[in-house]
């Protein structure tokens, strides 16, 4: 699947990269997907799944998804 990490969220997967693509080992949810990269929950403000909105406990994910994860927005 492919992944974007928006914002300061990109630091946390090991590759520190925003846009990368992995594999959805079967049954992985969005939650298992933010643990998996080391994404603390309280971190995430809006999912899309496809271009679609979803939350951490939304469909099963497969290696076609395109999956975006944005931080609450912030600064001055």
């Amino acid at each position: 699947m492919k992944v974007h990490l928006a914002g300061h969220l990109s630091w946390y997967p090991p590759q520190k990269s925003s846009w990368f693509e992995m594999e959805a080992p079967p049954q992985t949810k969005v939650e298992n997907l933010l643990e998996q990269l080391g994404v603390p929950l309280a971190e995430v403000a809006v999912i899309l799944v496809n271009g679609k909105l979803t939350d951490v406990n939304g469909e099963f994910l497969c290696n076609e998804d395109v999956v975006e994860i944005f931080p609450p927005i912030a600064g001055g």
